[in-house]
C-alpha cells in the first residue's frame, strides 16, 4: 500500500514558523534585555519562550456556532446568517488595521535608523565633548526604540493570524447556514425580513420561558411583546405541557395585564 504523507496546510505552516521566529526572539532578549533580573531568573524566563508566542483560547467555528450563536439570542437561520456576516466583517476590517500597524511600525523604525545615522554623523564632527556626549545618549535611545518597534513585528503578525482564524471560522458560517437555509449566496437572501423573523421568534421563545416562569421581563422586553403579542401567546402555548401549569399561565398572563395598566 502507498504511504500517504500528510500535506500541512500551508497558511498553518506560516502561522508555526511565525510563532517559532517570536519564540526565539523573546528568548533572545530574555539574555540581553532582562539584566534586571538575576541570571538565574533570565535563564529561567528563556527556558519558558516554549509555551510563549501562543494564543490558547481561540474561537473556533464549532464555539461560534453553539455558544455565540445561541438561539435565544439568534433563534432564526436569518439571525445567525446575519449575525455571522456581521462578525465576519469585523475580523476583515481588523485585519486591514494590523496590516496598517505594521507597515507604519516598519516605517518608523526605518525614519529612526536614518535619524541615528545623521546624529552619529553630527557626533563624529562635533569638538564639544559635552555635547558629543548629549549626542550619544539621543542616538542610543533611538537605538532602543528601533529595536523595540521591531520586535514588536512579530507580535502584530501573531494577532493578525488569530484574526484570520477568526475569520476563516465566521467565513465557515456563512456558508454552513447559506447552505442550511437552502441558498446559494447572500443576495437570495431578504435581509429586510431577517430582523422582523428574528424578533418575532425572540418574543416567542420569551412566551415559552413565561409559561415556565423563567422569564426575567425587562421593559423593552415588555414593549416587544406589546408589539407583538401572537408571537408571545403562540410561545405561551407551545412549551410542553408536563413543564406548563395553568398557575404558571395565569402568573404571565397577569403579569402582562398588570404591565398594561401602569
Amino acid at each position: 500500500m502507498k504511504k500517504v504523507e500528510s500535506v500541512l496546510d500551508p497558511v498553518d505552516m506560516a502561522h508555526k514558523e511565525i510563532i517559532s521566529q517570536d519564540q526565539e526572539q523573546t528568548r533572545s532578549r530574555a539574555g540581553i534585555e532582562l539584566a534586571i533580573l538575576p541570571e538565574a531568573a533570565q535563564k529561567e524566563i528563556a527556558e519558558s519562550c516554549i509555551y510563549s508566542s501562543y494564543f490558547p483560547n481561540p474561537i473556533t467555528k464549532p464555539f461560534m456556532r453553539k455558544y455565540i450563536l445561541a438561539k435565544l439570542e439568534f433563534p432564526t437561520k436569518g439571525s445567525e446568517l446575519a449575525q455571522s456576516i456581521t462578525e465576519l466583517n469585523v475580523r476583515i476590517d481588523n485585519l486591514f488595521t494590523d496590516a496598517f500597524s505594521y507597515k507604519k511600525t516598519e516605517l518608523e523604525a526605518e525614519k529612526l535608523d536614518i535619524e541615528m545615522a545623521i546624529l552619529q554623523r553630527d557626533m563624529a564632527a562635533q569638538k564639544d565633548e559635552l555635547i558629543a556626549s548629549q549626542i550619544d545618549v539621543e542616538v542610543r535611545l533611538k537605538a532602543l526604540e528601533v529595536a523595540n518597534k521591531k520586535h514588536s513585528l512579530n507580535k502584530i503578525k501573531l494577532t493578525a493570524m488569530s484574526r484570520f482564524n477568526e475569520a476563516k471560522g465566521w467565513k465557515g458560517c456563512v456558508e454552513d447556514i447559506l447552505a442550511e437555509m437552502g441558498k446559494k449566496s447572500v443576495d437570495e437572501v431578504d435581509f429586510n425580513q431577517t430582523r422582523m423573523d428574528e424578533m418575532a421568534a425572540k418574543i416567542e421563545k420569551w412566551g415559552e420561558l413565561a409559561a415556565k416562569n423563567q422569564l426575567e421581563m425587562t421593559p423593552s422586553k415588555f414593549q416587544a411583546i406589546e408589539s407583538n403579542k401572537e408571537a408571545f401567546d403562540s410561545g405561551l402555548n407551545k412549551a410542553p405541557v408536563k413543564q406548563i401549569s395553568q398557575a404558571d399561565v395565569m402568573r404571565a398572563l397577569e403579569f402582562l395585564e398588570s404591565q398594561e395598566r401602569r
